[in-house]
Formats: structure tokens, C-alpha cells, sequence
């Protein structure tokens, strides 16, 4: 039994699969997350500086491009001649996605709490959710998790898009750990955990991209 709680399920069972130089990283046998416990974590001056140094610029071809991993199978499911109300939830500074959206038709805004925290967007309720690159920065994954739920009409789109961890090397070679504002590491078996738990279908595109949908 671990000393701590998984961030997710609360579970106790949870094990030490990796200490380095700077964190100690912890997986949950119970919804298979990978966390980092909070005591390892950045302050918030440090975790916005490190931001502030992120180049995602809505200018950005390149970015546009690795968005339209989640853009593209999203739209998909959109039906002609109706547009969504839709909010990019941990949107970073450009608020990319959003305009992206906005680009098909759709309104969607772009929140963020170091950036873009309007909280009346947190007022109101949404067709889709979308949170890009997002999800493994969340200090506490349930709280978040619950929150975006909580926004979303009831036939509403949930589409997240985060690095699967890869059980098939070390963790330690992979290189998404090495971001330090990254605590949260999801893998599928944590997803299929969320849906059966909460009674969602879901469903993996591009490796990265998870759409959740309520059942009927």
C-alpha cells in the first residue's frame, strides 16, 4: 500500500515504478494512471513560466496541423448545418483550437486558468468539450475530469488528446516524463476504466485522441 492516494480514484494501490533526479512517479492498479504525487510538483509562478515558453502559435502551420489530429474525427461527428457551442478547456495562450473550430461553423471559446480564466465560461453549458494536450498537466485529474462533465449538455462530446503511456519500454525512456509540469499520465486501460465507471462510449483515433461520448 502506497502512502499515497492516486489523483484520479483514490485508490491506496498504487506502487513506485520510477524515481529520478527531480520525481518520483507512481502507478495506480487500480484505473492504471501513472501520477507524480503533489509534493513533487511545480509551484504555479513555476509552472507558468515554463508556459510562457511554449510555441504554439495560432500562425503556426505545424501546430494547426498536430491539432487537426482531434479536429479532424471530431468534425466527423458533427452534423450538417448544425453548430456546436464548444469550449477548448486548458486552451494554453493562442486559443488555436478554438479558432480552428470557429473556422467550420462552429463557436467555440477557449478557457485556460493561466491565460483565459473567464469564469463565466464555467457558467454555462456546452455541446462539446475539447482539451488538447491538457489533461497531464491536471494536478488533480478528477476534479477536472468531473468539471468538464459537469459543463457538457447531456448528449455532449468529450474530446481529450494526451500521450498514451507506452507500456511496452521503460518509463524512464519515455519522453514525456521529462516535461516537468506533466503529472498525470493516462494510458488506455485508464480511459477504459473512466468509460465503464461512467458509463461512456469511447472511442481512439491517431493513437492520442480519445472521443467520449454519453450512452444513450
Amino acid at each position: 500500500m502506497s502512502l499515497y492516494y492516486c489523483p484520479l480514484c483514490k485508490s491506496s494501490q498504487n506502487s513506485l515504478v520510477l524515481k529520478n533526479k527531480r520525481r518520483e512517479f507512481y502507478f495506480c492498479e487500480y484505473c492504471s494512471l501513472t501520477f507524480v504525487p503533489s509534493s513533487f510538483h511545480l509551484s504555479s509562478s513555476d509552472e507558468l513560466e515554463r508556459y510562457t515558453k511554449h510555441n504554439n502559435s495560432s500562425d503556426d502551420p505545424y501546430y494547426q496541423e498536430f491539432l487537426m489530429n482531434l479536429t479532424v474525427p471530431l468534425l466527423n461527428k458533427a452534423l450538417d448545418g448544425v453548430s456546436w457551442k464548444g469550449l477548448d478547456f486548458g486552451s494554453g495562450s493562442s486559443g488555436t483550437l478554438a479558432l480552428m473550430m470557429g473556422e467550420k461553423g462552429h463557436d467555440f471559446k477557449s478557457y485556460d486558468p493561466f491565460f483565459k480564466n473567464e469564469k463565466s465560461l464555467l457558467e454555462t453549458k456546452y455541446d462539446v468539450i475539447t482539451c488538447s494536450e491538457a489533461i497531464e498537466h491536471f494536478s488533480n485529474p478528477e476534479r477536472e475530469w468531473e468539471k468538464m462533465w459537469s459543463l457538457l449538455k447531456p448528449k455532449g462530446i468529450l474530446a481529450v488528446m494526451t500521450q498514451l503511456r507506452p507500456f511496452e519500454r521503460e518509463l524512464s525512456d519515455w519522453w514525456y516524463i521529462r516535461d516537468l509540469t506533466h503529472v498525470s499520465f493516462f494510458s488506455e486501460a485508464t480511459f477504459d476504466w473512466l468509460a465503464e465507471r461512467d458509463h461512456l462510449i469511447s472511442s481512439r483515433h491517431e493513437n492520442s485522441v480519445i472521443i467520449f461520448e454519453k450512452r444513450d
